[in-house]
């Protein structure tokens, strides 16, 4: 029998393997219920959200990459948030890619292990918490990223609170006491995510120089702990992810910056999908949206939850308080303002002494702070449960209880406040007061003034008359065009259109090289150009709208009205239009946010009780349309009743067109009583085809008798004949209608001599001056007797007919004759001759030389230029 020797003895291979097995089994055993306990403490701490996202009141953050240095925004980022966020003074803007947070938070670890660190950038309020939180909580309930196999979330604002030097994994457990178990081998296997949230709120500064620590067991500071972190130090193979506001980002190196990312608040389709839920009505969270888009400052701000959040309320209750087409949008302060007013609460004059003292510093404040503006914690307490959009409480480590205000723009409201309850208490300084403040303003370079400069605009209007506030708007329009290439500018602009809006488009109509009210200097010509340029981009202006898309009608325009009222020129022809359409376009037409300037309606279904409708709000807005089209409607005599009372000298109508109607002699005599008057503004009038023969023409004569400022006048398409083209021309001013068509009026050769008898009356020429007559023959049977008539015009000194139209009027080669021997006469003023039609029965190169008087030219030559005559001619 051989003993076996004790010392020599050694476990088989199979004995090993399967003490393997057992202590990777035991490990992944403790592993687990480590990670069920981190779980299970992560649902409790943030199982809040899920009710905040069953009712729509907080919606999925959207995230993207960015790389900061290509993108040529590193020095934007020390500047003021809303600087980054109201991009309204960009015609475009980039938009990024959305990139799910699981793609973002996947690494395969093929990296440097001190370049370990994602970075999630986003303004104040526009989701990096949310973010951070979802993210645990879909982790603890393992709806996604099954890749991680512990996650730590961590605040610096609670960070703040450890003075104590101590370990890794004893400022773990202290975060989670749930955790006894957790030690250096758990916390070095892969997968693990350390999550630091608000580096902006961290008090202290990471210092990359401080001493390496690489053991999860030595005490250390928490600057020193999560330093080593970033570099690599610590842990290793674990992954570090870092939020912040865009001002602190330049704290972490870029070498230990793996993927820099950015929050982009909601989009379009949130910003309406949360105005549902907050408003609970459809229609009236459309015309919200639709306000947000009329003011496009409020357009990105409403990006941001909290602002979207603070916008739903006073906005439901004004547009409730509308009629269904009134438009009155509400601007940044009077929002505000709202939420202010609703308050009523004796805290409020604390915490806006409070605000005032604290602006440009950490949102995050201690009740020891509070106590200082005298104000108790459960005094806070009680205000931020019942408006939290403008103060929040918030529990943290060790049950410590913080306060912030609802967004960092909310401090910077009622700091404002506080400055015009100064002004209040002495009215005489308002205009040092405010220059003070734009001084201030302009003097700050990263704009941490601006908005609430902005505010302090925004409020005077609400204690201050415009003749108490004069002076100060004179002095920030002065300044706004002294930096209008700038900034600062542009943040002056924000204020300036924060008092008015029409105040605020008074700033283009500076002219160059005069003085403009309220400016103590010469404006340059190029200097006005870049304001108005600036101020049509801040609002978003179109030079021309039409109903996009195939479908159209008074459903697909009524969507439009963000477009349409921000757009100089609407043409809405052929758009299936009806009467219900109008009330809407008087609405558009006498809003103080319109920039409509023509408004085209041809060939839609619109009737005289349409028309009673515009005619009513250009009466009300009188500077509203310059150019009213109303051609290929189903208008009758009773629309011309409306339209004589737009034809005044305080409307600024002037273009109307009325063609194609069945209007006849009773409407153009309704039509006349406007038009006699001598100082309207009306300069061209259209009414071609609209059933007018010689009685109506009467009564246009009595009215062009008078009227001196019509330019144009188009009756082309209607039995005038030669007893209506005589009392036509007998009453026209040869210093009034320059631009006459009567093409297909059944004159005749006799009517000529009417005309002849115009150009007859003597008058004194100033041909530096003087302006050319057009006329429009064409298609009327006058023939070769009537250019005898009118070449007696055309030879006459005096005459200044520039452009004469004979197309197709039954001439031949004698009244080429007649012609030839008036330009010879009298070649001084006839720019273009147009002879289409005509019956060329002699040699044609013939008669185009004795119309040339002497000239050469091809026999296949239609239109040709000599003396810089225009001559068309068709043979």
């Amino acid at each position: 029998m051989i003993e076996s020797n004790p010392d020599t003895w050694a476990p088989s291979s199979w004995v090993m393997e399967q003490l393997k097995i057992y202590c990777t089994t035991l490990k992944n055993f403790f592993m687990m219920d480590l990670q069920t306990v981190l779980k299970t403490t992560l649902k409790n701490k943030y199982q809040h959200l899920t009710e905040a996202y069953s009712s729509k009141f907080l919606l999925p953050p959207r995230l993207c990459y960015r790389d900061f240095k290509q993108d040529n925004i590193l020095c934007d980022l020390q500047q003021h948030e809303f600087r980054y966020v109201d991009k309204s003074y960009l015609a475009e803007w980039h938009h990024f890619e959305v990139v799910p947070l699981t793609d973002i938070l996947s690494c395969d670890c093929e990296h440097d292990g001190s370049k370990r660190t994602v970075i999630t950038l986003g303004v104040s309020g526009v989701g990096k918490t949310t973010t951070v939180q979802t993210c645990a909580l879909e982790w603890a309930k393992g709806r996604g990223y099954h890749n991680i196999r512990y996650l730590f979330p961590l605040t610096f604002w609670e960070l703040n609170l450890l003075k104590d030097e101590l370990s890794l994994v004893e400022l773990l457990q202290t975060f989670y006491p749930d955790l006894k178990a957790l030690d250096a081998s758990t916390l070095s296997e892969d997968d693990v995510w350390l999550v630091f949230d608000g580096l902006d709120e961290y008090k202290g500064q990471l210092n990359f120089d401080c001493p390496a620590v690489s053991d999860v067991s030595k005490a250390s500071t928490v600057d020193v702990l999560v330093t080593n972190l970033i570099r690599g130090n610590l842990l290793p193979k674990s992954h570090i992810w870092i939020t912040t506001r865009y001002s602190s980002v330049f704290q972490i190196p870029d070498g230990h910056i793996l993927k820099e990312t950015e929050v982009q608040g909601f989009s379009d389709e949130q910003k309406m999908e949360y105005f549902r839920a907050a408003i609970g009505d459809d229609d009236l969270a459309k015309k919200a949206m639709d306000h947000v888009y009329i003011l496009r400052s409020l357009y990105f701000l409403c990006q941001i939850p909290p602002i979207c959040g603070m916008m739903a309320e006073p906005l439901m209750e004004h547009l409730e308080e509308e009629d269904d087409y009134i438009i009155d949008p509400l601007n940044l302060t009077q929002i505000y303002s709202y939420h202010l007013n609703l308050t009523g609460a004796p805290i409020m004059k604390k915490l806006k002494h409070l605000a005032h003292s604290r602006v440009g510093k950490c949102n995050v404040m201690h009740v020891d702070e509070l106590l200082e503006s005298e104000i108790k914690s459960e005094e806070a307490s009680a205000f931020s449960r019942e408006f939290p959009f403008v103060l929040r409480e918030e529990k943290g480590l060790n049950n410590t209880t913080v306060f912030r205000f609802g967004h960092s723009s909310i401090e910077e409201f009622l700091a404002a406040c506080v400055e015009v309850e100064n002004m209040k208490k002495k009215v005489e300084t308002v205009t040092e007061h405010c220059r003070e403040l734009v001084d201030k303003a302009i003097d700050s370079p990263k704009g941490e003034h601006d908005v609430s400069l902005r505010f302090v605009f925004g409020l005077i209007t609400e204690y201050f008359d415009s003749e108490r506030c004069k002076d100060a708007l004179d002095y920030i329009r002065e300044k706004i065009l002294a930096n209008v290439a700038s900034q600062t500018g542009r943040a002056l602009l924000h204020s300036y259109r924060e008092y008015d809006h029409r105040v605020f488009m008074e700033i283009c109509e500076c002219k160059g090289n005069e003085h403009s009210e309220g400016c103590n200097s010469k404006i340059p010509i190029e200097v006005c150009k870049r304001v108005k340029q600036l101020v049509e981009t801040f609002e978003g202006i179109k030079p021309t709208f039409k109903i996009p898309g195939p479908e159209k009608g008074d459903e697909q325009l009524l969507r439009q009205l963000p477009v349409l009222l921000k757009s100089t020129t609407v043409v809405l022809e052929s758009s299936t239009l009806t009467d219900r359409i109008c009330p809407f376009l008087a609405a558009v037409i006498t809003s103080r946010w319109s920039y409509i300037n023509e408004l085209d309606l041809g060939n839609n279904a619109i009737t005289d009780s349409g028309v009673k409708v515009l005619v009513q709000a250009l009466i009300t807005s009188p500077d509203s349309l310059r150019t009213l089209r109303l051609n290929s409607c189903r208008l009758t005599s009773e629309s011309c009743r409306y339209l004589s009372n737009v034809i005044l000298p305080t409307i600024m109508l002037q273009d109307l067109d009325l063609c194609s109607n069945a209007l006849g002699d009773e409407g153009l005599r309704l039509l006349s009583y406007g038009l006699r008057r001598s100082d309207s503004q009306l300069a061209t009038l259209s009414l071609a085809s609209c059933n007018i023969e010689e009685m109506g023409c009467y009564s246009l004569a009595l009215a062009l008798k008078t009227n001196v400022y019509l330019d144009e006048l188009d009756l082309s398409m209607n039995q005038v004949r030669d007893g209506g083209a005589k009392a036509l021309f007998e009453g026209i001013s040869m210093e009034s209608v320059l631009k006459l068509d009567v093409s297909q009026c059944g004159i005749t050769g006799r009517g000529c001599h009417f005309l002849n008898d115009l150009f007859s009356q003597e008058a004194v020429v100033d041909e530096e001056q003087l302006e050319l007559f057009d006329i429009n023959l064409s298609k009327n049977a006058i023939g070769d007797e009537g250019v005898g008539e009118l070449s007696k015009m055309l030879a006459n000194p005096d005459s200044n007919v520039g452009v004469l139209r004979l197309k197709y009027c039954c001439l031949t080669s004698i009244s080429v004759e007649y012609l030839a021997k008036a330009l010879e006469s009298n070649p001084k003023f006839l720019r273009e001759l147009n002879l289409e039609g005509i019956n060329m029965a002699d040699d044609t190169t013939t008669i185009l030389k004795t119309l040339h008087y002497g000239g050469c030219c091809h026999k296949d030559i239609d239109t040709f230029h000599r003396s810089g005559i225009i001559y068309s001619i068709e043979t």
